[in-house]
């Protein structure tokens, strides 16, 4: 995207636009982009449920909004080629419908961990946790 907006098009009328991972994009690029080459048409495709674009220039504010707020869902894709199965399962509850085309069905395991066991005591780390963690990290000395 960053290419095409500094360097421009070779020819300058596409009737059609495909932003592939457009949910990583700030959406004045994607219509700057769109504008440039005069697309008739621009096709999306994402992962609306993605962590959104993240302005580390820090130029103006920035709200988040759905990307469905502002750009109808015409289909979605829901055939995973690099997810094992049971990754596809897990991701069900939130990608309902998700499948994979991998056999693999064991690719997942859990461990859990008992902060009282952890050592949290190591000079200039600085340790990221679930919110859920918080508390019991801040009782524990930790700056969340």
């Amino acid at each position: 995207m960053a290419s095409i907006l500094v360097n421009g098009f070779k020819e300058h009328t596409h009737n059609r636009l495909l932003i592939d991972e457009a949910m990583m994009n700030h959406f004045g690029a994607i219509i700057t982009a769109a504008l440039l080459a005069k697309a008739k048409e621009l096709l999306l495709i994402g992962d609306i449920n993605q962590i959104p674009h993240i302005d580390r220039h820090n130029v103006f504010p920035m709200s988040y909004e759905k990307p469905n707020a502002v750009a109808k869902v015409s289909r979605e894709l829901l055939r995973s080629y690099r997810n094992p199965m049971d990754v596809a399962y897990a991701l069900n509850e939130i990608y309902s419908g998700i499948y994979s085309t991998q056999e693999g069905t064991r690719s997942l395991t859990m461990d859990g961990y008992d902060i009282n066991k952890l050592s949290i005591s190591l000079p200039q780390t600085l340790y990221l946790a679930h919110t859920s963690w918080q508390n019991r990290a801040k009782s524990h000395g930790m700056r969340t």
